[in-house]
């Protein structure tokens, strides 16, 4: 691992710095599973480092994410503009 345009020592020092810091016990969040638990993270800002286990047992679902939106109901609708020519009684 390095920073690009830094001098390969002080890069590399920054950077245990960086996760020294980053994994503190306060920011660390370990998930214990049970049955029928969903974690989701956001990958672009998330360190994580597996734990060994049994794969043949407790198999993963991996799945990539593109987008999802969650709507409880339908977007509103944008308000009707009238322009009052067409509720005119002089209209042709």
């Amino acid at each position: 691992s390095r920073i690009i345009d830094w001098p390969l020592p002080e890069g590399r020092l920054l950077l245990l710095e960086l996760i020294e810091h980053a994994t503190r016990p306060e920011f660390v969040y370990r998930h214990r599973w049970q049955v029928g638990d969903l974690v989701i993270y956001d990958n672009r800002a998330t360190m994580h480092r597996a734990r060994p286990f049994e794969d043949t047992k407790y198999p993963r679902e991996l799945r990539r994410v593109r987008r999802w939106i969650f709507r409880t109901r339908p977007p509103p609708r944008p308000p009707v503009r009238r322009s009052g020519w067409l509720d005119s009684p002089n209209r042709p």
